[in-house]
């Protein structure tokens, strides 16, 4: 079954002079910090994807030590699939918190102007 449907998209009125900068990295996945005085900078831990990333290495050294050379198994695949789906989540809770932040700080703002 397929399900299509159609969604209208918000225009939001956006000042010229507000900026955000994005800093992606390893420890901290990104940090996001703003030109407007009063407005704390949010950081997105990135040690997660490391220790996800950790866990998958060492069970596929493990399971491919238990197979020939240059063989898959049921178990390397499951595992597989699981780390993107671990991965996909945690990027996709991380982009739509960076979303709301930054709609929310525009609200905001434009909320004390009027």
């Amino acid at each position: 079954m397929e399900v299509v449907y159609e969604k209208c998209e918000k225009q939001y009125k956006l000042e010229k002079n507000r900026v955000c900068s994005v800093d992606i990295g390893l420890n901290n996945l990104a940090t996001l910090s703003f030109n407007q005085a009063g407005i704390k900078p949010l950081l997105i831990n990135g040690r997660p994807l490391k220790s996800i990333n950790q866990y998958y290495n060492k069970v596929k050294r493990f399971l491919q030590s238990q197979l020939q050379e240059n063989s898959s198994s049921k178990r390397l695949k499951k595992l597989c699939n699981k780390r993107e789906f671990k991965i996909n989540d945690y990027l996709h809770k991380a982009s739509l918190l960076i979303i709301k932040t930054l709609i929310n700080q525009m609200q905001r703002n434009s909320d004390n102007r009027a």
